[in-house]
């Protein structure tokens, strides 16, 4: 069992790991902007005054694990995810969810004309599929083993699907393209 301190410093520690590797992927293009921060639901509290006021709002009923906030560029951690880690996916999952949500923050500084909280359900579902897609091509590029990979594989599917993120099968498919890839513009592809 792991215990509160030892998987936030261990999602600290994937979160610098996941910011290295974008700096470097980036490294030519003064578009990059690192993430300004990581929040966890125990510190939410201390960190409301920098986040929007829809954001606020919508992190303290959010149902999901975690958040990108594009406004104050910021990542959120509910610590439901800790628990999903420890009964269900396995340290992984953490890694997983940072890079998804770090996905979205690579979205965000790419297509800044696109504006990101007035999506409707079918275009919401495009950019979380791109996500999972963008988070493929980060672990492809991170060297991911045989055994981490069908660990994801099976956290997508068994994280079931919803209107918003896509079915299992899609999110698996788009996480599977983007092991695949060797660039991370043919995320960005239409038909990918």
């Amino acid at each position: 069992m792991y215990s509160q301190d030892f998987l936030i410093e261990y999602a600290q520690k994937k979160s610098s790991e996941i910011e290295e590797f974008w700096a470097k992927e980036f490294q030519s293009d003064d578009r990059y902007a690192p993430v300004k921060k990581i929040i966890f639901e125990s510190q939410l509290d201390e960190s409301l005054g920098g986040m929007s006021e829809l954001f606020k709002l919508f992190f303290r009923s959010l149902v999901s694990f975690s958040s990108y906030d594009y406004e104050f560029n910021q990542i959120c951690i509910r610590e439901g995810l800790f628990e999903r880690v420890e009964n269900e996916y396995g340290l992984i999952f953490i890694e997983y969810t940072l890079a998804h949500e770090w996905a979205h923050h690579i979205q965000f500084l790419l297509q800044k004309e696109v504006n990101f909280l007035e999506l409707d359900l079918l275009e919401t579902r495009k950019i979380e599929l791109q996500a999972d897609c963008i988070s493929g091509f980060y672990f492809n590029q991170n060297s991911l083993g045989k055994e981490e990979v069908l660990q994801i594989k099976r956290t997508l599917e068994n994280l079931g699907g919803d209107d918003e993120h896509g079915s299992s099968q899609e999110r698996m498919k788009a996480f599977e393209k983007g092991l695949q890839f060797s660039h991370l513009n043919e995320c960005f592809k239409e038909e990918q």
